[in-house]
């Protein structure tokens, strides 16, 4: 069990990790006195006389509230808190990207198809956007993700409701939330799930500006596109 003393040079060990001000504003110390005092004390049992909360618990209660406030109040901490965000069939996690790969090595089972081909092949609806025509190039991968290509542009089609298709790791600041999805800006590292699961995790390469969208139960990301009104655009001219 962790004394009192060992607990709070844990916490001054944290505050020098967090790079927090000290000491902490007054308005921090006032809210953990007041969300203290509005802690019920537990009922005591009919068969034993009411008891005192031992020192430690009233410690570690305390720390819990001050780590809570003084992370969840600071860059760092938010960072650290809301790291992980899944959408559409994605895991995003911003903080900590390592570089990714650099070129577009294949992704399992990935094959050269017709558009008429891939639509047989799948289970869910393959939209094509107005905007940009007939693709130039359809591959199918793993029997669950449908890839079409224009000159520089990529939209991936998935089931995005089975679990996850792809993982992003990004560097802060976070992504955009738009309309209908989310708007990662700048180059990233992406990785895709293989269909197995388990700890199989194979890294793809290094993405450009990407939207991520949603159309009914299709996850969709769009790559390619550097701005985002014409990226939208073209995920609003989908049929």
């Amino acid at each position: 069990m962790t004394s009192p003393d060992d607990l709070e040079s844990q916490l001054t060990d944290l505050a020098a990790a967090l790079d927090l001000p000290a000491p902490p504003p007054a308005e921090v110390a006032r809210s953990v006195r007041t969300r203290l005092e509005a802690q019920p004390e537990p009922r005591a049992r009919r068969w034993s006389p009411r008891r005192r909360r031992p020192r430690w618990q009233v410690v570690t209660t305390l720390a819990a509230l001050v780590v809570a406030l003084l992370v969840g109040g600071t860059p760092q901490g938010r960072a650290a808190v809301a790291e992980i965000l899944r959408f559409a069939g994605i895991e995003i996690r911003v903080g900590g990207a390592s570089p990714a790969p650099v070129g577009t090595p294949p992704l399992p089972g990935q094959r050269t198809v017709s558009l008429d081909e891939a639509r047989r092949l799948v289970t869910f609806p393959i939209a094509v956007p107005a905007g940009l025509g007939e693709p130039e190039t359809v591959w199918v991968s793993d029997g669950r993700v449908v890839s079409l290509h224009w000159r520089g542009i990529r939209l991936d089609e998935f089931d995005g409701t089975l679990g996850v298709v792809f993982r992003k790791d990004l560097g802060p600041p976070y992504p955009e939330q738009v309309q209908g999805g989310w708007w990662i800006p700048r180059h990233h590292g992406v990785t895709y799930i293989p269909r197995t699961g388990g700890e199989t995790v194979r890294y793809d390469r290094l993405a450009g500006p990407t939207l991520i969208h949603q159309r009914g139960r299709v996850g969709l990301r769009l790559e390619g596109v550097d701005d985002l009104g014409e990226a939208q655009r073209i995920i609003r001219s989908l049929r």
